[in-house]
């Protein structure tokens, strides 16, 4: 991944493939730095590989490329069983704005309560929640918006439960 040029974009191919995931995921990071009308479809199947931190490396590649050719791929990602690539895929969809309505009606469709909390713990860190609401709110009027504004806050209202439930200081009564 070190040495990576797009020449080797064949022999990278060949190398997702690998039986090692240590090399898939090394492939994965190299891809990230070729072109990405080669490597997406390589790094969109490699979303989907068995271990773990072979898709994150996949998720971490396919968003430096910024296109929102990707976003059903983060989405699906979104709802991965592990926790770290389900974090990555929701940075990555935080970084297409103009699109937080669809892939906020894209997150709901999927039915995954832990989806839809990672993507507003994402847009929470990063200062972005508060556009989402302002979009939404100013069309409240569409078919379908008041809907989307509850299931923001309703999942906002869980995160912020959970976050007092671990930061309350538990007391003992002594004897």
């Amino acid at each position: 991944a070190e040495v990576i040029s797009p020449e080797l974009g064949e022999e990278l191919s060949v190398l997702c493939q690998d039986s090692s995931a240590e090399v898939r995921a090394s492939v994965a990071r190299a891809l990230g730095q070729i072109q990405p009308r080669f490597a997406v479809a390589l790094l969109s199947t490699m979303t989907m590989d068995d271990v773990w931190f072979v898709r994150l490396r996949a998720i971490m590649s396919l968003a430096t490329f910024k296109d929102p050719s990707c976003i059903d791929i983060f989405v699906r990602s979104l709802c991965d069983t592990n926790r770290v690539v389900r974090q990555r895929a929701a940075l990555a969809l935080v970084d297409f704005p103009r699109h937080a309505k669809n892939i906020l009606e894209l997150i709901i469709a999927t039915q995954d309560k832990y989806a839809l909390h990672s993507y507003v713990s994402e847009l929470q860190r990063s200062g972005r929640y508060g556009d989402l609401l302002r979009i939404l709110k100013a069309q409240q009027t569409a078919p379908g918006h008041s809907e989307l504004i509850q299931a923001v806050e309703a999942a906002q209202q869980d995160l912020s439960l959970r976050e007092q439930s671990t930061q309350e200081p538990v007391t003992e009564t002594v004897k």
